[in-house]
């Protein structure tokens, strides 16, 4: 069985989890970490929380059934994952988890050593290319071998 779980600040995180669900035949849940974000002051703490590696409470919209393969989507700030991606995989440690983050320009390169916080595999949807229902064929295309 698996799931797809989302952290999103504007939207875009809901949307690529909603065709990555819809792609897999599973679920979608979301991720929240009750902070606010909008606005420059949150953007700001936004940043000062990514860039810390800090983690947050969250809740979940449904939680983790054990077993489950676990797609976690959501933002790239400061260079890696937003705090509530990093405190759902701290969460549940005995679920297998695939990250696909979505961003406006960080190349994959730059973003290798999320891979050692614990993910399967690590994806990312760059924005500025415009072409995010490519990259989610070619995850589910992946995911499928």
């Amino acid at each position: 069985m698996q799931n797809v779980y989302y952290f999103t600040r504007t939207g875009s995180s809901r949307r690529i989890a909603g065709k990555l669900a819809r792609g897999l035949g599973a679920d979608q849940y979301e991720i929240i970490d009750g902070n606010r974000y909008d606005g420059i002051f949150g953007y700001l703490r936004a940043g000062y929380y990514a860039s810390r590696r800090r983690t947050v409470a969250i809740t979940v919209s449904r939680e983790p059934v054990a077993g489950e393969k676990l797609y976690v989507v959501g933002p790239v700030w400061a260079g890696g994952p937003a705090p509530a991606l990093r405190s759902f995989r701290k969460a549940y440690p005995g679920h297998t988890m695939v990250l696909i983050l979505n961003d406006l320009g960080q190349p994959l390169e730059k973003l290798k050593h999320i891979g050692s916080e614990g993910f399967e595999r690590v994806y990312l949807i760059n924005h500025r290319d415009k072409q995010e229902d490519r990259d989610i064929e070619a995850i589910l295309l992946e995911e499928s071998i």
